[in-house]
């Protein structure tokens, strides 16, 4: 059975029989989904091992996006699924969902979030959202152009998918992605992320990819998508209690400090008297893969 009910982790039959329940390239998750829907420390050294840290950083702080997102003085996810509910009918896929927090602004359409953190999914199958299957992003268990759409909500490893995504999408389909964008030019901003980063002994905010943060529409320009639409929006982070820190705090990419390790409750409290708000800038961008153009064909 490929998809179980919401709720579920799914996985295509042949990870489940021969590869001990984990997707590789080649396998397909069949041309559409049924409508019925379903400790360890990881050190990062001169190469800065992403994919290693990124994977304890979820496994010990599932939904923390998420959790973030909702003291936020909007919500990004109905900002990013708004394209989506425009588009029409076809599947949706969520790349690298997490605990799938744009599920419940898509409701009336064909969902299915892929990710490949297990405890991400739970998280996602706890809350009754679903179907969920689990895959790596540059290996989709997705059949070639049964998608309608791709979102990509603070999906930051997103350059190196784009080929899979272009697979995956159905002719005229699209991608929607959500990313950070620079504070710019709000010395005020910048100064309360500096007494935030200082007061928590964190030298400077790192990302697995600075090209998806910063360059975004050229990236996708270079693999052949057109930009449809690109949006910037700056959000605002309340810092009322040190429990809005905490989580905060959880949020940020820091490979010097073992994922694992919970938040210290002063470091925690002090951030919280440092500053009352916080500036969160996303930029949100649709995306359509542009027709390739055959090899043989030569410009005159």
């Amino acid at each position: 059975m490929l998809v179980r009910a919401a709720g579920h982790i799914a996985q295509c039959s042949a990870c489940v029989l021969h590869r001990g329940g984990e997707c590789q390239p080649g396998d397909t998750f069949g041309r559409v989904f049924p409508s019925a829907a379903s400790g360890h420390v990881v050190s990062v050294g001169e190469r800065e091992d992403w994919r290693g840290y990124l994977a304890a950083f979820h496994a010990h702080r599932p939904g923390v996006t998420e959790r973030v997102f909702a003291r936020l003085d909007d919500d990004p996810y109905e900002w990013v699924t708004a394209p989506l509910r425009e588009l029409g009918s076809g599947l949706v896929v969520d790349l690298a969902c997490g605990s799938a927090p744009t599920r419940p602004w898509l409701r009336e359409r064909r969902w299915v979030g892929v990710d490949h953190s297990a405890e991400e999914l739970a998280a996602a199958a706890g809350a009754g959202r679903g179907p969920l299957v689990r895959a790596r992003a540059d290996a989709l268990p997705v059949a070639t152009g049964a998608a309608g759409a791709v979102c990509a909500a603070m999906a930051l490893p997103l350059p190196v998918v784009l080929d899979e995504i272009r697979r995956v999408l159905r002719p005229g389909g699209a991608l929607v992605a959500l990313v950070p964008a620079r504070i710019g030019l709000d010395p005020a901003g910048w100064f309360a992320w500096l007494r935030v980063l200082r007061a928590a002994g964190v030298p400077a905010p790192r990302w697995p990819n600075p090209r998806a943060r910063e360059h975004l529409g050229g990236v996708l320009d270079r693999a052949g998508f057109e930009v449809l639409d690109s949006e910037r929006r700056v959000f605002s982070f309340p810092l009322q209690s040190p429990e809005d820190a905490a989580v905060l705090l959880e949020s940020l990419y820091d490979p010097a400090r073992p994922p694992s390790r919970p938040t210290d409750p002063r470091v925690a409290a002090a951030v919280a008297e440092s500053v009352r708000a916080l500036p969160m800038p996303l930029r949100r961008i649709v995306a359509r893969p542009q027709a390739r153009v055959p090899s043989h064909v030569v410009s005159p």
